[in-house]
Protein backbone atom coordinates (compact mmCIF):
# COMPACT_ATOMS: atom_id res chain seq x y z
CA UNK A 1 0.00 0.00 0.00
CA UNK A 2 1.16 3.46 -1.27
CA UNK A 3 1.36 5.70 1.84
CA UNK A 4 1.17 8.93 -0.44
CA UNK A 5 -2.50 8.68 -1.05
CA UNK A 6 -3.64 7.02 1.98
CA UNK A 7 -2.62 9.47 4.10
CA UNK A 8 -4.10 12.32 2.15
CA UNK A 9 -7.40 10.52 1.94
CA UNK A 10 -7.25 10.57 5.91
CA UNK A 11 -5.87 13.52 6.71
CA UNK A 12 -8.89 14.76 3.99
CA UNK A 13 -11.83 12.75 5.42
CA UNK A 14 -10.96 14.40 9.31
CA UNK A 15 -11.13 18.22 8.50
CA UNK A 16 -13.78 20.21 9.57
CA UNK A 17 -16.34 20.22 7.12
CA UNK A 18 -17.56 23.37 5.88
CA UNK A 19 -20.86 23.65 4.93
CA UNK A 20 -24.10 22.79 7.66
CA UNK A 21 -25.42 19.95 8.26
CA UNK A 22 -28.68 18.83 10.52
CA UNK A 23 -27.01 15.61 11.86
CA UNK A 24 -26.26 14.87 14.57
CA UNK A 25 -23.07 15.64 16.14
CA UNK A 26 -21.59 13.36 18.67
CA UNK A 27 -18.48 12.65 20.73
CA UNK A 28 -16.14 10.54 19.43
CA UNK A 29 -12.91 9.33 20.89
CA UNK A 30 -9.78 7.32 18.79
CA UNK A 31 -6.22 5.83 19.59
CA UNK A 32 -3.50 4.64 16.62
CA UNK A 33 -0.22 3.71 17.05
CA UNK A 34 1.49 4.50 13.61
CA UNK A 35 5.54 3.10 12.99
CA UNK A 36 7.73 4.90 11.16
CA UNK A 37 9.02 2.58 8.17
CA UNK A 38 12.37 2.10 7.20
CA UNK A 39 12.17 3.07 3.36
CA UNK A 40 9.80 6.14 4.72
CA UNK A 41 11.39 9.70 4.36
CA UNK A 42 9.30 11.69 6.99
CA UNK A 43 10.07 14.05 9.21
CA UNK A 44 9.17 14.42 13.29
CA UNK A 45 6.61 16.83 13.07
CA UNK A 46 5.16 15.18 10.53
CA UNK A 47 4.89 11.79 12.08
CA UNK A 48 3.20 13.25 14.95
CA UNK A 49 0.97 15.06 12.99
CA UNK A 50 0.49 12.02 10.37
CA UNK A 51 -0.58 9.70 13.56
CA UNK A 52 -2.71 11.99 15.24
CA UNK A 53 -4.46 12.24 11.81
CA UNK A 54 -4.66 8.16 11.90
CA UNK A 55 -6.16 9.04 15.61
CA UNK A 56 -8.73 10.50 14.20
CA UNK A 57 -9.80 8.09 11.46
CA UNK A 58 -9.80 5.36 13.47
CA UNK A 59 -12.38 7.67 16.03
CA UNK A 60 -14.96 8.45 13.41
CA UNK A 61 -14.81 4.68 11.84
CA UNK A 62 -15.48 3.14 14.93
CA UNK A 63 -18.51 5.53 15.86
CA UNK A 64 -20.03 6.25 12.02
CA UNK A 65 -18.81 3.19 10.33
CA UNK A 66 -16.00 2.84 6.92
CA UNK A 67 -16.35 2.68 2.90
CA UNK A 68 -13.59 0.88 1.81
CA UNK A 69 -12.78 0.96 -1.44
CA UNK A 70 -9.81 -0.72 -3.65
CA UNK A 71 -8.16 1.05 -6.47
CA UNK A 72 -5.54 -1.40 -8.02
CA UNK A 73 -3.27 -0.98 -10.78
CA UNK A 74 -1.78 -4.25 -12.32
CA UNK A 75 0.68 -3.69 -15.21
CA UNK A 76 2.62 -6.48 -16.80
CA UNK A 77 5.78 -5.26 -18.57
CA UNK A 78 8.59 -6.86 -20.33
CA UNK A 79 12.25 -6.56 -18.67
CA UNK A 80 15.60 -6.51 -20.72
CA UNK A 81 15.90 -10.49 -20.38
CA UNK A 82 13.09 -11.00 -22.29
CA UNK A 83 11.30 -12.37 -18.99
CA UNK A 84 7.91 -10.23 -18.05
CA UNK A 85 7.96 -8.04 -15.13
CA UNK A 86 5.00 -6.79 -13.53
CA UNK A 87 4.42 -5.14 -10.43
CA UNK A 88 0.68 -4.55 -8.89
CA UNK A 89 0.14 -1.19 -6.74
CA UNK A 90 -3.09 -1.39 -4.24
CA UNK A 91 -4.10 1.48 -3.14
CA UNK A 92 -6.57 0.34 -0.50
CA UNK A 93 -8.37 3.25 1.44
CA UNK A 94 -10.81 3.52 4.45
CA UNK A 95 -13.25 6.31 4.18
CA UNK A 96 -14.91 7.10 7.40
CA UNK A 97 -18.47 8.06 7.52
CA UNK A 98 -17.84 10.88 9.29
CA UNK A 99 -16.48 14.32 9.65
CA UNK A 100 -14.35 15.64 12.67
CA UNK A 101 -15.80 18.46 13.64
CA UNK A 102 -13.21 20.23 16.01
CA UNK A 103 -11.05 18.75 19.20
CA UNK A 104 -12.72 19.03 22.78
CA UNK A 105 -9.14 18.21 24.11
CA UNK A 106 -5.91 18.57 23.12
CA UNK A 107 -4.43 15.04 20.82
CA UNK A 108 -2.26 13.80 23.14
CA UNK A 109 1.04 11.69 21.71
CA UNK A 110 3.65 9.53 23.28
CA UNK A 111 6.96 8.53 21.05
CA UNK A 112 9.06 5.55 21.45
CA UNK A 113 11.72 3.67 19.84
CA UNK A 114 12.05 -0.28 19.64
CA UNK A 115 14.00 -2.58 17.13
CA UNK A 116 15.12 0.42 15.46
CA UNK A 117 12.09 1.49 14.84
CA UNK A 118 10.49 5.40 15.87
CA UNK A 119 6.68 4.26 16.85
CA UNK A 120 4.17 7.12 17.68
CA UNK A 121 0.73 6.75 19.48
CA UNK A 122 -2.04 9.53 19.29
CA UNK A 123 -5.17 9.33 21.14
CA UNK A 124 -7.66 12.00 20.48
CA UNK A 125 -10.76 13.45 21.29
CA UNK A 126 -13.51 15.65 19.72
CA UNK A 127 -16.89 16.39 17.92
CA UNK A 128 -17.97 14.67 15.24
CA UNK A 129 -21.20 14.21 12.31
CA UNK A 130 -21.88 11.38 10.13
CA UNK A 131 -21.57 11.49 6.84
CA UNK A 132 -25.13 10.87 4.70
CA UNK A 133 -24.82 9.25 0.73
CA UNK A 134 -27.44 9.78 -1.78
CA UNK A 135 -30.09 7.03 -2.37
CA UNK A 136 -30.85 8.28 -6.32
CA UNK A 137 -31.30 5.73 -8.38
CA UNK A 138 -28.45 6.05 -11.14
CA UNK A 139 -27.42 3.21 -13.65
CA UNK A 140 -24.59 3.25 -15.63
CA UNK A 141 -22.15 0.76 -17.99
CA UNK A 142 -19.02 0.69 -19.70
CA UNK A 143 -19.23 -0.03 -23.47
CA UNK A 144 -16.55 -0.66 -26.14
CA UNK A 145 -17.09 -0.89 -30.33
CA UNK A 146 -16.84 -4.12 -31.70
CA UNK A 147 -15.43 -4.16 -35.18
CA UNK A 148 -18.69 -4.05 -36.91
CA UNK A 149 -19.55 -0.67 -35.06
CA UNK A 150 -21.68 -2.07 -32.45
CA UNK A 151 -21.32 -0.68 -29.03
CA UNK A 152 -21.47 -3.65 -26.46
CA UNK A 153 -21.28 -3.50 -22.38
CA UNK A 154 -17.90 -4.90 -21.39
CA UNK A 155 -14.77 -3.32 -19.00
CA UNK A 156 -12.31 -5.76 -21.32
CA UNK A 157 -10.44 -3.20 -24.26
CA UNK A 158 -7.94 -4.29 -26.81
CA UNK A 159 -5.26 -1.28 -26.80
CA UNK A 160 -6.76 1.49 -28.80
CA UNK A 161 -10.45 0.41 -28.47
CA UNK A 162 -13.06 3.24 -27.76
CA UNK A 163 -14.88 4.02 -24.43
CA UNK A 164 -17.84 4.36 -24.28
CA UNK A 165 -20.06 5.05 -20.61
CA UNK A 166 -24.16 4.71 -20.46
CA UNK A 167 -25.59 6.49 -17.86
CA UNK A 168 -29.19 7.27 -16.82
CA UNK A 169 -30.31 8.60 -12.95
CA UNK A 170 -34.10 9.28 -11.67
CA UNK A 171 -33.16 12.67 -10.47
CA UNK A 172 -31.60 15.74 -12.46
CA UNK A 173 -27.85 16.52 -11.59
CA UNK A 174 -24.30 16.50 -12.59
CA UNK A 175 -21.86 14.28 -13.16
CA UNK A 176 -18.13 13.42 -14.15
CA UNK A 177 -16.10 10.58 -15.08
CA UNK A 178 -12.42 10.10 -14.32
CA UNK A 179 -10.05 7.03 -15.24
CA UNK A 180 -7.11 6.24 -12.65
CA UNK A 181 -4.39 4.97 -14.51
CA UNK A 182 -1.69 4.35 -11.61
CA UNK A 183 -0.77 5.79 -8.95
CA UNK A 184 0.68 9.02 -10.69
CA UNK A 185 -2.21 10.14 -13.55
CA UNK A 186 -5.60 10.35 -13.37
CA UNK A 187 -7.89 11.54 -16.50
CA UNK A 188 -10.80 13.89 -16.46
CA UNK A 189 -12.75 12.14 -19.11
CA UNK A 190 -16.01 14.23 -18.40
CA UNK A 191 -16.86 16.98 -18.50
CA UNK A 192 -14.92 17.23 -21.98
CA UNK A 193 -11.63 19.44 -22.40
CA UNK A 194 -13.34 21.65 -24.60
CA UNK A 195 -16.61 22.14 -22.33
CA UNK A 196 -16.61 25.93 -21.44
CA UNK A 197 -19.31 25.23 -18.67
CA UNK A 198 -17.30 23.12 -16.96
CA UNK A 199 -19.64 20.74 -15.20
CA UNK A 200 -21.87 17.84 -17.18
CA UNK A 201 -25.97 18.79 -16.15
CA UNK A 202 -27.93 15.20 -16.54
CA UNK A 203 -31.79 14.89 -16.97
CA UNK A 204 -33.55 12.61 -15.12
CA UNK A 205 -35.06 9.38 -17.00
CA UNK A 206 -33.20 10.46 -19.87
CA UNK A 207 -30.25 8.27 -21.29
CA UNK A 208 -26.73 9.42 -22.04
CA UNK A 209 -24.07 7.81 -24.48
CA UNK A 210 -20.90 9.93 -23.37
CA UNK A 211 -17.63 10.29 -25.59
CA UNK A 212 -19.84 9.63 -28.13
CA UNK A 213 -19.84 12.49 -31.19
CA UNK A 214 -22.34 11.28 -33.34
CA UNK A 215 -24.37 12.26 -30.48
CA UNK A 216 -23.06 15.02 -29.05
CA UNK A 217 -20.84 17.39 -30.81
CA UNK A 218 -18.85 18.45 -27.85
CA UNK A 219 -17.83 15.19 -26.99
CA UNK A 220 -14.14 13.53 -27.18
CA UNK A 221 -13.46 10.37 -28.27
CA UNK A 222 -11.83 8.01 -25.53
CA UNK A 223 -9.40 5.45 -26.91
CA UNK A 224 -8.06 3.18 -24.21
CA UNK A 225 -4.44 2.28 -24.91
CA UNK A 226 -1.72 0.53 -23.20
CA UNK A 227 2.70 -0.17 -24.12
CA UNK A 228 2.29 -3.25 -22.01
CA UNK A 229 0.80 -6.75 -22.57
CA UNK A 230 -1.67 -5.73 -19.92
CA UNK A 231 -3.15 -2.59 -17.89
CA UNK A 232 -5.94 -2.14 -15.40
CA UNK A 233 -6.81 1.38 -15.18
CA UNK A 234 -10.12 2.16 -12.54
CA UNK A 235 -13.34 4.50 -13.83
CA UNK A 236 -14.72 6.18 -11.37
CA UNK A 237 -18.60 7.89 -11.96
CA UNK A 238 -19.24 10.98 -9.62
CA UNK A 239 -22.84 11.92 -9.53
CA UNK A 240 -24.93 14.31 -7.51
CA UNK A 241 -27.95 16.21 -7.58
CA UNK A 242 -26.07 19.13 -6.64
CA UNK A 243 -23.11 21.41 -8.55
CA UNK A 244 -19.75 20.52 -7.75
CA UNK A 245 -16.70 22.28 -9.39
CA UNK A 246 -14.43 19.85 -10.85
CA UNK A 247 -10.66 19.10 -9.82
CA UNK A 248 -8.04 21.73 -11.17
CA UNK A 249 -6.19 19.44 -13.31
CA UNK A 250 -3.33 20.56 -16.33
CA UNK A 251 -5.34 21.47 -19.81
CA UNK A 252 -5.32 19.00 -22.23
CA UNK A 253 -2.85 18.85 -24.88
CA UNK A 254 -4.47 17.99 -28.11
CA UNK A 255 -7.23 15.86 -28.17
CA UNK A 256 -5.87 14.07 -24.54
CA UNK A 257 -7.81 14.36 -21.78
CA UNK A 258 -7.21 16.88 -18.97
CA UNK A 259 -4.54 15.25 -15.99
CA UNK A 260 -4.17 15.76 -12.35
CA UNK A 261 -1.76 13.78 -10.18
CA UNK A 262 -4.04 10.81 -8.60
CA UNK A 263 -3.05 12.00 -5.03
CA UNK A 264 -4.84 15.31 -6.23
CA UNK A 265 -7.67 13.87 -7.61
CA UNK A 266 -8.33 11.35 -4.29
CA UNK A 267 -8.04 14.98 -1.80
CA UNK A 268 -10.26 16.67 -4.24
CA UNK A 269 -12.63 14.28 -3.99
CA UNK A 270 -12.69 13.70 -0.30
CA UNK A 271 -13.16 17.98 -0.16
CA UNK A 272 -16.30 16.71 -2.14
CA UNK A 273 -17.02 14.17 -0.10
CA UNK A 274 -17.08 16.30 2.71
CA UNK A 275 -19.19 19.52 1.47
CA UNK A 276 -22.09 17.17 -0.18
CA UNK A 277 -23.73 14.52 1.73
CA UNK A 278 -25.42 13.56 -1.26
CA UNK A 279 -22.69 12.57 -3.80
CA UNK A 280 -22.21 9.07 -5.10
CA UNK A 281 -19.30 7.92 -6.15
CA UNK A 282 -19.06 4.02 -8.19
CA UNK A 283 -15.95 2.64 -10.01
CA UNK A 284 -15.42 -0.02 -12.41
CA UNK A 285 -12.27 -1.84 -12.88
CA UNK A 286 -11.14 -1.74 -17.24
CA UNK A 287 -8.41 -4.54 -18.41
CA UNK A 288 -6.74 -2.92 -21.21
CA UNK A 289 -4.50 -5.64 -23.35
CA UNK A 290 -1.87 -4.74 -25.54
CA UNK A 291 -0.01 -7.07 -28.23
CA UNK A 292 1.70 -9.75 -27.07
CA UNK A 293 5.89 -9.17 -27.06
Amino acid sequence: MRRSVLYLLLLCACLVSVGASAAKVKKVSGKYTYVVTDNENITLRDAKEKCIELAKADALKREFGELVVSDAIDVSVEASDRKADSYFWENTTTQAKGLWLGNTREPKIEVSYADGKLIFTAEVWGEAREIKTSNTDVKWKVMRKTGDGKKIESTNFDSRDRLYVNFQTAKDGYVAIYLVESKEVTLCLLPYSNDEDGMQTVRREREYTFFDKEVDGKANYINLTTKYEQEDNVLVMIYSPNPFTKSIDQPAVGKTPNKLSTADFYQWLQKCYRNDPELMVERQRVTILGKAK
